[in-house]
């Protein structure tokens, strides 16, 4: 199975980690198939801090300290990717069926339509990872412990552990 680091700032690793938030947005997929596996990398976004001994707490000004930022936190198999909109011309195209199913998405991404459409920007494509199987580590594991990386990624890349 191949394994991928994932970039995602504190907030949303903590709708993941309360299971709030069942699908991760990407502009870009990988071109492996599903499943595959992805470690979770908490970002140093200097706005929140993620904190679980303090049930995932996160606070935009909690001192300047960043106990889980930096650092990989846990991991998920991707058993799905889906595109969910394509932009062309300018005009975006949506694949849902019905309201309901937007809806859903809103819920299931912790996102709302004019976010989504924001995130999008000038990208061809939105990309659901589905997330299952998640395990958030008891000790967060070192970016260093990862191969064959010198820097966090951007979104997203492969690596080895």
């Amino acid at each position: 199975m191949k394994e991928i680091l994932i970039s995602i700032k504190p907030n949303n690793i903590c709708n993941i980690a309360n299971h709030l938030k069942f699908i991760e947005l990407r502009k870009t997929k990988p071109t492996t198939k599903v499943p595959f596996k992805c470690f979770i990398y908490c970002t140093n976004d200097r706005k929140y801090v993620l904190d679980f001994d303090n049930k995932f707490f996160i606070d935009k000004n909690y001192g300047g300290k960043h106990y889980y930022n930096g650092k990989v936190v846990g991991e998920f198999i991707c058993n799905k990717v889906e595109n969910y909109i394509t932009k062309r011309n300018g005009d975006y195209f949506w694949t849902f069926n019905s309201q309901k199913e937007i809806e859903d998405f809103k819920v299931k991404t912790c996102l709302s339509i004019e976010e989504l459409i924001s995130y999008t920007g000038d990208s061809n494509g939105l990309y659901g990872w589905h997330i299952s199987d998640l395990k958030i580590y008891d000790k967060p594991k070192e970016l260093s412990e990862f191969q064959p990386l010198k820097r966090p990624p951007q979104s997203w890349c492969y690596v080895e552990f």
